[in-house]
């Protein structure tokens, strides 16, 4: 994972939950908000770096505890996602369960949950109990793309944090780090301002033929 691109897309969230860790105030629940490619779930993935990670410098995103969560494989951090456009209850259940396990290796507990928006109704209600009584040394990420749809219950037991969009140079970079040809990424970095939405475009055949005739145009008047 990119830190410095991290740090440099979404500055002050990054400063604020340095700070939080450096003065011992974590929010036992954290709601990060924002449009669509604004790195929520990096920020999330780099919060549970920063709690597990065992080097000095941390997160350093070598080490035994940081690669695995990069790859999904850390006992200590659990990812859920929508299943067919919504969180069912079920996966909130496994959840609880996990967690009220002991234990087998040290530090804090981090669930992630993405979309919380799509939290079906029974799973909301599971979920606010167990965001209503918070255990020691676990934290909550909820990430949304669109928090008018999200209960209010949740929202208040929540800090919220938001993620601004992402300037033109930091979608163009993470493009060009993806393997898109420069002026591809160019041109796309000025169409949106979401990394996510910039890669489900390139990847679009209609919208690749779009592109193809923007480049024409700018060749032909440059010509």
């Amino acid at each position: 994972m990119a830190f410095e691109t991290l740090k440099e897309a979404q500055a002050q969230v990054y400063k604020l939950l340095e700070n939080s860790i450096k003065k011992n105030r974590l929010s036992h629940a954290y709601l990060f908000e924002g449009e669509r490619g604004t790195k929520k779930f990096e920020m999330a993935q780099f919060l549970a770096m920063r709690l597990l990670c065992t080097s000095e410098d941390k997160p350093c995103g070598e080490c035994h505890n940081c690669r695995r969560i990069k790859h999904g494989t850390h006992p200590n951090v659990y990812v859920i996602e929508p299943i067919k456009n919504a969180i069912r209850k079920q996966q909130i259940q496994d959840l609880q369960t996990e967690f009220s396990k002991t234990s087998i290796e040290p530090g804090p507990k981090i669930y992630i949950i993405q979309d919380i928006e799509t939290v079906h109704v029974n799973a909301a209600n599971s979920l606010l109990k167990f965001l209503e009584e918070p255990y020691p040394n676990i934290h909550a990420i909820l990430t949304t793309s669109n928090i008018n749809r999200i209960l209010p219950t949740i929202i208040s037991r929540s800090q919220i944090v938001q993620f601004q969009s992402l300037n033109p140079e930091i979608v163009q970079k993470d493009l060009l780090e993806a393997g898109y040809p420069v002026e591809t990424s160019n041109i796309l970095s000025t169409l949106t301002n979401s990394i996510d939405d910039a890669i489900e475009i390139a990847n679009n055949e209609y919208y690749l033929d779009l592109v193809q005739s923007v480049k024409d145009i700018y060749h032909n008047i440059n010509t």
